[in-house]
C-alpha cells in the first residue's frame, strides 16, 4: 500500500468492514428481524420529520415575529421622523416668534428713545429761552438803572 496503514487501524478500512459485518448480518436476518428494523427505522424517520417540523414551525415563528419587530421598529421609526418634522418647525416658528420679539423691541425703544428725546429738546429750548429771557431782563433792568444813575447825576 505504501501509506503505512493496515487495514486494523485505518479508519476508511474499519467503516467498510463494519458494513460488510452489518451486510452479512442483514442477511441472516429472519423476516420478523427485517420488518421489527424496517419499521424502527420508519419510526426514527417519523420522529426526526416530527423534529424538523417543530423546528420549521419554530423557525416560521420567529420569523413571523422578527417580521412583527421589524414593522414595529418601522413604524416607531416613521413616528420619530413625523416628531422630528414637527420638532423642527416649532423650532423654526420659535425663532420666527424670538425675532420678531426683538424687532418689536427695538422699535419700542427706539420709540422711547425718540420720546425721551423730544421733552429733552423742548426742555432745552425752554431753557434757552428763560436764559435768554433773563438776558434780556437783565439788559432791561442794567438799561433801568443806567438811566436811574444818569438822572441821578444830572440832578447833583
Amino acid at each position: 500500500r505504501g501509506d503505512g496503514d493496515t487495514p486494523s487501524n485505518n479508519p476508511h478500512s474499519q467503516a467498510e468492514s463494519s458494513k460488510s459485518a452489518k451486510r452479512s448480518s442483514v442477511e441472516a436476518e429472519t423476516p420478523e428481524a427485517k420488518r421489527q428494523r424496517i419499521e424502527e427505522r420508519v419510526k426514527a424517520m417519523a420522529e426526526e420529520e416530527q423534529k424538523a417540523a417543530e423546528a420549521a414551525a419554530a423557525a416560521a415563528a420567529a420569523a413571523a415575529k422578527a417580521r412583527e419587530q421589524l414593522a414595529d421598529w418601522e413604524a416607531k421609526q416613521a413616528k420619530l421622523a413625523e416628531v422630528e418634522r414637527e420638532l423642527e418647525t416649532a423650532q423654526q416658528r420659535l425663532e420666527l416668534k424670538l425675532q420678531e420679539q426683538a424687532e418689536e423691541v427695538e422699535r419700542l425703544k427706539q420709540e422711547q428713545a425718540r420720546q425721551l428725546e423730544e421733552p429733552t429738546q423742548a426742555l432745552k429750548a425752554a431753557e434757552e429761552a428763560v436764559q435768554q429771557a433773563q438776558r434780556e431782563a437783565d439788559e432791561a433792568c442794567q438799561c433801568f438803572f443806567d438811566k436811574q444813575n444818569i438822572r441821578r447825576g444830572s440832578r447833583g
